[in-house]
């Protein structure tokens, strides 16, 4: 790309973790802040390649983009042992804050050339759009089990409810508001087959934040909603010595696919 197509960003992360025993329970708790901030930002675009490595030019340019995402759990937990067995209850609750900045994107077309050649034209005079804003607000409760059982196995459970909310105006109008109040479960089980070998298994169902349309799409930055995940998996680790182990296992993931269509629309295929 030219010399004045540089990207500038600033990014932070902070947060604070914190734990309180009080004998057979124990108090946990985090809060983090996590922000992005792109002043300018520059995308190279070859459109329509030959084989001779010709291509249609363009330059994508996007200003005053952001990111920014406040969290927080606390869980508390109790520890109860009974002989060979170690019983653990947590209680969770959970937030999160998301808001983003994107758009106003400007399209420079730089004409025909071949890829292999520096572009070498002048800065143009930018004259960026409004906006999109989006703003994502969850809220989820839960309680989950661990259990030990010496010589034997292990055991782990946990049920969530979460609450998702996301708003997206652009600046032709506000969108439809997306909600979701799905329950969550995971699962988790190992068994002990002998000194040396393990076999395990799992299942969990999560709520995912969707991928964001590529600067390529004619979309591009439309954020999805959340989509609904499951995962499944299970194996065996053997103890082939006191320092090396064999780890077998399979495991599936399902998931709404997002891509581009023949029509560069970024969408669930």
């Amino acid at each position: 790309g030219p010399d004045w197509a540089q990207n500038e960003a600033r990014g932070s992360n902070y947060g604070l973790l914190s734990t309180v025993g009080m004998g057979d329970w124990t108090l946990r708790g985090g809060a983090f802040r996590s922000t992005v901030d792109t002043p300018r930002a520059f995308n190279i675009l070859y459109l329509k390649t030959t084989q001779d490595g010709e291509a249609d030019r363009q330059i994508v340019f996007e200003a005053d983009r952001r990111f920014a995402s406040t969290s927080g759990e606390l869980r508390l937990s109790r520890q109860l042992v009974e002989g060979d067995r170690l019983h653990q209850v947590h209680l969770m609750a959970r937030g999160r804050m998301q808001d983003r900045r994107y758009g106003a994107n400007q399209r420079i077309d730089i004409g025909p050339g071949r890829i292999d050649e520096k572009i070498d034209v002048p800065e143009p005079d930018f004259a960026p759009g409004l906006q999109t804003t989006d703003e994502v607000r969850q809220a989820t409760a839960g309680l989950g089990y661990e259990g030990r059982w010496r010589g034997v196995g292990e055991l782990s459970l946990g049920i969530q409810r979460t609450f998702y909310e996301k708003t997206v105006v652009r600046p032709s109008g506000a969108l439809p508001v997306t909600k979701a109040s799905p329950w969550l479960f995971n699962g988790t089980v190992s068994i002990l087959a002998g000194d040396d070998l393990v076999f395990y298994g799992g299942y969990s169902k999560g709520l995912e934040e969707s991928p964001v349309a590529p600067p390529v799409a004619v979309n591009r930055g439309d954020a999805p909603p959340a989509i609904i995940t499951e995962q499944k998996d299970a194996g065996l680790r053997y103890a082939l010595t006191d320092s090396l182990s064999l780890v077998a296992g399979v495991f599936d993931v399902a998931k709404p696919y997002f891509s581009l269509d023949p029509d560069r629309m970024f969408r669930q295929l």
